[in-house]
């Protein structure tokens, strides 16, 4: 399942917000496979000249074949995923939170890279526990599966355990709700000013 931080109009909204921050690390036309595929949406939204989703949901790898046709999509847990080939970018969006063991996970990742290949990793912020908790437990969020919560120091520690080195992190999306005109202000502007970016729902890292 794909996490979203409020009722369907708010996942929409911050569905698109994580599709344009991804955008702005992943190149058109390059070999894309994203872990946890969800609709397929993102992997469409970053145009690659050859695309691979891997979802554990049967129901959303049929939807995602059905809305994106021109696209591959697995039904596998990330964990076991067979997948031929390698890729020049590998995404991970809102799927670290619920993997049971990050560490296998990355190990099995590099097995689909070459020395170019860039890891791309969306999650929560820690910052946002506690709200998000609070906005599921009053039903104005998606419930979702038991989370995990990782800080940047074990991001850091889980990537170069397998040999993989974070060349940059961004923190993104400051208002994932879709208000017109204050969405757009707050995740492009006020969300790059160093005193308010420690609030941002999203951490994403390149690795």
């Amino acid at each position: 399942a794909r996490a979203t931080p409020g009722g369907y109009a708010a996942g929409r909204g911050y569905s698109r917000e994580v599709q344009r921050v991804i955008r702005n690390v992943v190149l058109p036309g390059q070999r894309v496979l994203e872990l946890g595929s969800g609709h397929g949406d993102l992997l469409a939204a970053l145009k690659p000249s050859a695309g691979v989703g891997v979802d554990l949901s049967p129901e959303m790898t049929a939807r995602a074949t059905a809305r994106h046709p021109n696209l591959r999509f697995i039904t596998a847990d990330a964990l076991d995923a067979e997948v031929d080939g390698t890729f020049d970018v590998i995404v991970l969006s809102d799927l670290l939170n619920e993997i049971w063991d990050a560490q296998t996970l990355f190990k099995r990742i590099a097995r689909w890279c070459t020395a170019d290949t860039r890891i791309v990793i969306s999650l929560h912020s820690q910052v946002w526990k506690l709200p998000l908790d609070l906005a599921r437990m009053a039903g104005l969020a998606t419930p979702l599966l038991e989370q995990n919560w990782f800080a940047p120091t074990d991001v850091h520690s889980l990537l170069s355990l397998e040999g993989f080195e974070i060349v940059r992190r961004d923190c993104e999306i400051l208002c994932p709700f879709p208000i017109p005109g204050v969405q757009a202000i707050a995740n492009r502007f006020a969300a790059k000013l160093p005193a308010v970016s420690a609030f941002c729902l999203v951490n994403v890292y390149v690795a």
